[in-house]
């Protein structure tokens, strides 16, 4: 809900924008406004703090956590990345975690949610639904939920760490 409310946000600003420009007459400019709204970035600084709680929460009983490293996609359409940067998310993450004594393990991004994790093997993900990961068992094509597909992929390499280097911070 607060991240459609920050969406709504952008979009009210920007036909404000537009609106204000309609108004102007050949040479004329809007006047000056500071280009930083304080009240936004609180609120996304906050929203940011609830998403590392809700990590927390969910790991309390956890001594290590494994987390997708998306700081170099180039993914325009990741609905997330377009309102946070990734950077600031892990950290915020980071803090939250090691103020309960519990480690972060940064995994590889690459394929983990196109890859079957029984069998390693690639599957289809259709441009029209995403959350479906087609693939091959004994045989038969059958689909499996991409996210959880992803989910067990990220543990899998961060526990065998000769799949793919890790860190711990």
């Amino acid at each position: 809900d607060a991240i459609r409310l920050l969406e709504s946000g952008d979009a009210f600003q920007s036909l404000k924008s537009s609106y204000d420009r309609i108004h102007l007459t050949a040479g004329q400019q809007l006047p000056a406004q500071k280009k930083f709204d304080l009240n936004r970035a609180n609120f996304r600084k906050d929203i940011t703090r609830r998403m590392a709680s809700a990590v927390v929460k969910k790991a309390h009983d956890c001594n290590i956590v494994f987390i997708e490293n998306l700081s170099f996609r180039d993914d325009e359409k990741n609905y997330l990345l377009k309102l946070f940067s990734c950077k600031t998310l892990m950290k915020f993450i980071e803090e939250a975690l090691n103020e309960k004594n519990i480690h972060l393990v940064e995994v590889d991004k690459d394929g983990t949610s196109r890859i079957d994790p029984l069998t390693g093997l690639p599957g289809y993900r259709p441009k029209y639904d995403k959350s479906k990961l087609y693939v091959e068992r004994n045989g038969e094509i059958v689909y499996i939920d991409s996210d959880l597909a992803a989910s067990v992929n990220i543990m899998l390499r961060g526990i065998g760490h000769s799949v793919c280097p890790y860190r711990v911070h």
